[in-house]
């Protein structure tokens, strides 16, 4: 269910310099780490501001919605767009995979 294939794309809006360096877990020889984001199929509470909505980061304690984990300024590209996701991801420094789970 998480395949690349069935994944979605997150990207900043606007134009950015460089891609930001994600950083690395040790024995992952080097590859940077993506940020996953949970389209959830059922409800959840954010753990810090008690809010819910689409799309949530598994992080620490528990679940956080966009705005808590810092990423509500992100902009969701929904699938099938290889082109569009590929120059969004080269002029972005930050994104993220979405699945539904």
């Amino acid at each position: 269910m998480s395949s690349r294939n069935s994944a979605h794309d997150m990207t900043t809006s606007g134009e950015l310099s460089e891609p930001l360096h994600h950083p690395t877990r040790a024995g992952d020889r080097g590859q940077p780490v993506e940020l996953v984001v949970i389209n959830a199929l059922n409800d959840w509470t954010c753990t810090e501001c008690s809010g819910t909505g689409a799309l949530m980061l598994l992080e620490g304690p528990g679940p956080l919605c966009m705005a808590c984990a810092d990423l509500d300024h992100l902009v969701f590209l929904p699938r099938g767009n290889t082109a569009l996701t590929r120059r969004a991801k080269k002029a972005s420094r930050l994104s993220a995979i979405v699945i539904r789970f």
